[in-house]
């Protein structure tokens, strides 16, 4: 069971960071700014 909430964890994860970046191409393209996701080191 611990596993598969790991598993939905990671994708819940992956959807977030999808979201973020998709969203900061958003206000980049309207804003024409840098995109917020280059500051940050993963």
């Amino acid at each position: 069971m611990a596993d598969l909430r790991i598993r939905g964890g990671i994708i819940l994860f992956n959807f977030f960071l999808f979201g973020l970046s998709a969203f900061d191409k958003y206000l980049t393209k309207n804003y024409q700014r840098e995109p917020y996701i280059n500051h940050i080191c993963f």
